[in-house]
C-alpha cells in the first residue's frame, strides 16, 4: 500500500541518514540501487520498473532508492551526459520519482557533472565544446584535458584557465569546478533536480574534481542524502576524500568492500582484525557499504548466492550505510534473505555509527557484537553468542542473533 502524504513527509523529515545533520542521531537507513548495467540500456524502462517495486521496497525497510542517470546522454547508460535539462524517460522518470517518495523513501539521483559532451563543436576549439541546457564556453573546460590515446587536449589556448583538480576523463571534455560559472550552473542543475522531487545525490567520478567543489554542491543545495563514488580500494585515499569534504558526503566503502569479497571467498577472517573500511576509520557515519554495484558486477561480481548472502549478513547488521543491489534483488534466496536481515536492523535499531565488537577473526570464523544487540557469525566453524540471544536468519555459512523479539 502507497503511504499517505502526511506519512511520507513525516517519514522523509525524520529519515536520518548521517551527514544530513550532523547534531542528530543517525537511523538505521538502508538503500538500494534500483538498476544494473543491463539495465542503464534503457533507462525509461526501468524507470517503470522502479515504480512497480516502490511499495515492495518501502515494505522491506528500503529508505533510500538510488535512480539511473537522469540526464540525456550521447552513450545509452547516462555517464557522458550532454543536455542536463532534457530529461531521459521524463514522463516515467518523474512518475518513479514521484512513486518512491510518495512510498517514503528518498529518491537519490546520479549526478554526472566531471564531465559533459556537448552537440555542437566550438568554432576556436574545433571539438564538441559547444555545450547546451545549460550553456557552457571553453572558459568552463580544464586546460590540461587530454583525449583518450593522445597527447592533444580538449581545449587549449581557448579560454580555458584552470588546470584539472583531479583525474582525467578522456571520453570527453572535463569540467573546470574552479569556475565560478561551472560551479553556478551545476548549483542550478542539482536545484532542478530537486525540483523534479529528487531529494538526495549519487556523485559519479568522483575521483575527477576536487571534494572541496562536492561540499560546495552539498551544502548549497542541502540534499537528505549525499554519496560520493570514489573507486579505490586504499582506505586512506577514500578517506582523505570524505574528509575533504568537510564530511558533507559520505563515500561508498570500497576498501570494505574489497576485503569482505576477499575473506569470504577465502573463509579466512584474519583480515579482519584491524577493522577494514570506512566503517574502521571512525568514518562509518560517512560510509555506504555494498557488495556490487553497476560496474563492479560486470567484471568483478562479488561472488555467488551463498557468498552474497554472507556478505549481506555482514553489512545490514554492521555499522555504516549499507546499499542494496539491484541485480542481487533479483535473486530470490538472496532477496528473501536481505528482506530479514532488514527487520533485524530496523528492530534492533541499529545505525550507521552502532557499536562493534569482533570476538573472533580467524581462518574459518568471524564473530561480532554490534550494538550489544545482535551477534553475527560468517565462516565454516561453529559459533554462538552469549546467552539471551535468538537466532534470526541463517544460511549456509552464517548466522545472525539478536535480544530483540520480533
Amino acid at each position: 500500500m502507497v503511504a499517505t502524504s502526511a506519512t511520507s513527509s513525516k517519514r522523509l523529515e525524520d529519515m536520518a541518514f548521517p551527514h544530513e545533520n550532523a547534531t542528530a542521531a543517525p537511523t538505521s537507513g538502508v538503500a538500494f540501487q534500483a538498476f544494473d548495467w543491463g539495465a542503464l540500456s534503457d533507462r525509461d524502462g526501468q524507470f517503470r520498473k522502479i515504480s512497480s517495486v516502490a511499495d515492495e521496497l518501502a515494505s522491506a525497510g528500503i529508505n533510500a532508492v538510488w535512480f539511473p542517470p537522469p540526464s540525456q546522454s550521447v552513450d545509452l547508460q547516462g555517464y557522458m551526459p550532454q543536455q542536463w535539462y532534457d530529461l531521459e524517460g521524463s514522463s516515467a522518470q518523474q512518475s518513479a520519482v514521484k512513486a518512491v517518495a510518495s512510498a517514503g523513501m528518498i529518491p537519490v539521483a546520479d549526478v554526472v557533472v566531471n564531465h559533459r559532451t556537448a552537440p555542437s563543436k566550438d568554432s576556436c576549439t574545433n571539438d564538441y565544446t559547444s555545450f547546451a541546457q545549460p550553456a557552457m564556453g571553453d572558459a568552463d573546460v580544464v586546460m590540461n584535458d587530454y583525449k583518450c590515446q593522445s597527447s592533444a587536449t580538449f581545449c587549449s589556448g581557448c579560454g580555458c584557465k584552470n588546470s584539472d583538480t583531479g583525474d582525467n576523463f578522456c571520453g570527453c571534455p572535463d569540467l573546470d569546478h574552479a569556475s565560478d560559472n561551472v560551479q553556478k550552473l551545476v548549483g542550478k542543475y542539482l536545484f532542478s533536480l530537486k525540483a523534479i522531487g529528487y531529494k538526495g545525490f549519487r556523485f559519479d567520478m568522483v575521483k575527477g574534481y576536487s571534494p572541496s567543489f562536492v561540499a560546495k554542491y552539498v551544502s548549497g543545495s542541502s540534499p537528505a542524502f549525499a554519496v560520493g563514488e570514489y573507486f579505490d580500494g586504499d582506505v586512506s585515499v577514500v578517506s582523505n576524500w570524505v574528509r575533504g569534504t568537510g564530511l558533507h558526503s559520505s563515500a561508498f566503502d570500497f576498501p570494505l568492500r574489497y576485503v569482505l569479497k576477499r575473506v569470504i571467498q577465502s573463509n579466512d577472517f584474519s583480515e579482519m582484525y584491524n577493522s577494514p573500511g570506512l566503517i574502521g576509520q571512525q568514518l562509518a557515519a560517512n560510509s555506504v557499504t555494498f557488495l556490487d554495484n553497476h560496474d563492479t558486477a560486470r567484471n568483478d561480481r562479488f561472488g555467488d548466492a551463498t557468498a552474497l548472502a554472507m556478505g549481506y549478513a555482514f553489512l545490514l547488521t554492521h555499522p555504516g550505510t549499507p546499499c542494496v543491489f539491484w541485480g542481487d534483488w533479483q535473486m530470490d534466496p538472496v532477496k528473501d534473505k536481505v528482506k530479514a536481515l532488514i527487520k533485524v536492523r530496523t528492530a534492533a535499531h541499529l545505525t550507521p555509527t552502532s557499536s562493534w565488537r569482533r570476538v573472533q577473526t580467524s581462518p574459518g570464523l568471524y564473530a561480532a557484537y554490534i550494538g550489544e544487540q545482535v551477534a553475527v557469525k560468517l565462516g565454516t566453524k561453529d559459533w554462538s553468542p552469549d546467552s539471551g540471544y535468538t537466532l534470526q536468519v541463517s544460511g549456509d555459512n552464517f548466522a545472525v542473533w539478536s535480544k530483540t523479539t520480533m
